[in-house]
């Protein structure tokens, strides 16, 4: 009887009902004993619904988690655009950047990864010296932070293929606008090519970059756009023509005279300090004149902009 009682006790009373449960077992108890065992069945009993009772509380302290839903708030914890992109791609992106900003690649962040679909095997940046092939590719656009500046490549979808799409240059301050004309340096005399033909409008020679490679383009009277890959042993290659009408070669002419093309005569902007896998170009027009590094261009200044960004558009092949 008295084992029935607390197993009873044990199991359904709560913890406040455990003290006057053993006080009334006591009391009863003690009654139909002699008294010599009293105290050695008082302290048995005590032992005895302590035990059971704190095997109770245990079992309902115990209580097995149960699947609850997850109460973060979205967007709380925004995932690094760097953990989106397959690590080949981080990697080589990475790694032209250091390149491109002689930076080390600690000081490089990638803040910004979309994935996008390019025209062609150039992914969409066609180059002289580049065969595309003509296919949909794959790929990454990522914006790369690189300290004063963002330098913003593309990528087919492992990173074998890195482009340098733009870079852009922080937002000038009282303390960092760029003084173009102060980075302007001479030519040497032995360095100027030689003057125009006279039915030659304007020429461009692009040397340098990985592969080491000179093109002239030039532009004649007649509206003829001529490319022709030079050899360091001064032979050409077979040249590419294309031609514009007679009045947009008019246009580029009013636009050089505008500028005033020749207040940059004999004048070199040359690349930043450091800087490794850049093109220098060297621009003539009859007026003079001046060259400049590919990755510098946006600190050229103004006029001379408008007048490479106007040849861009006549020499596309």
């Amino acid at each position: 009887m008295l084992n029935k009682i607390e197993y009873s006790a044990s199991s359904i009373a709560p913890p406040q009902l455990h003290q006057k449960i053993k006080t009334m077992i006591i009391k009863d108890f003690l009654q139909i004993i002699h008294q010599p065992q009293r105290i050695f069945t008082v302290l048995v009993l005590i032992s005895i619904l302590s035990l059971s009772a704190g095997m109770t509380l245990g079992c309902q302290t115990s209580v097995p988690p149960t699947d609850s839903p997850s109460t973060s708030v979205p967007g709380e914890n925004v995932e690094n655009p760097s953990t989106s992109l397959p690590p080949s791609v981080t990697d080589a992106v990475l790694q032209a950047a250091s390149q491109q900003s002689v930076l080390p690649i600690s000081q490089l962040q990638i803040t910004q990864a979309q994935q996008q679909t390019w025209p062609d095997g150039c992914l969409g940046i066609s180059s002289p010296d580049t065969l595309c092939t003509q296919a949909l590719v794959p790929g990454w656009r990522v914006r790369v932070e690189a300290q004063e500046k963002f330098l913003i490549y593309r990528t087919d979808d492992s990173g074998s293929v890195v482009k340098l799409e733009q870079t852009i240059p922080q937002e000038p301050t009282d303390t960092n606008l760029p003084d173009t004309t102060s980075q302007a340096v001479p030519i040497p005399q032995e360095q100027l090519p030689p003057p125009l033909g006279q039915d030659t409008v304007f020429r461009a020679i692009a040397s340098g970059g990985i592969t080491g490679r000179t093109y002239e383009t030039t532009l004649l009277e007649d509206g003829q756009v001529i490319r022709v890959l030079m050899s360091p042993t001064g032979t050409t290659g077979s040249p590419q023509v294309s031609h514009i009408s007679s009045e947009e070669v008019q246009q580029f002419q009013q636009l050089l005279e505008k500028v005033d093309f020749a207040q940059f005569n004999q004048l070199s902007y040359p690349a930043p300090m450091g800087a490794a896998d850049y093109v220098t170009v060297t621009i003539t027009s009859p007026a003079g004149t001046t060259s400049y590094a590919d990755i510098a261009q946006h600190q050229l200044p103004k006029p001379l902009q408008t007048v490479i960004q106007a040849w861009n558009q006549i020499a596309k092949f």
